[in-house]
């Protein structure tokens, strides 16, 4: 197994971003989350927002590296979130990860453009870790 494979490669401090679309969500999830991807990489720096409003302004104080947006769902408030940390990120984009509750192939929804990657819920852990490893081996370069 390469280290890029590995959940636990070497990589620089990441900034990442968990926004929960719904701004009425509970934010146990993404505190979780958040957990986890602290405790998997000692590099990782976390920041929570829900909903948009709350999205836009933290991306603009936290110049996050990576944004992932809980779509839950409903999809068109997530496309509304994307846009609302990109607009917050300007002069420099995220890698933007949707996670879906629904598989959008299966279920016939199409996430926005601004994602680089949809991963399905339940999450896998190792999947997301290795996206944001790539991101930050990427960020070397």
């Amino acid at each position: 197994m390469s280290s890029i494979e590995s959940p636990t490669a070497a990589f620089r401090s990441q900034r990442v971003l968990l926004v929960d679309a719904d701004a009425d969500a509970d934010a146990q999830a993404s505190e979780v989350l958040a957990t986890l991807l602290r405790l998997s990489s000692p590099g990782v720096t976390t920041a929570s927002a829900h909903g948009s409003r709350a999205a836009a302004a933290l991306a603009q104080e936290f110049r996050p590296d990576v944004a992932i947006i809980d779509l839950g769902w409903r999809t068109a408030s997530g496309a509304v979130c994307a846009g609302a940390v990109l607009a917050g990120c300007a002069g420099s984009r995220p890698l933007m990860i949707a996670l879906m509750a629904n598989h959008p192939q299966r279920d016939g929804i199409e996430p926005s453009s601004l994602f680089d990657h949809v991963l399905p819920k339940p999450l896998e852990l190792r999947d997301l870790m290795i996206l944001i490893a790539k991101q930050g081996q990427l960020a070397w370069h």
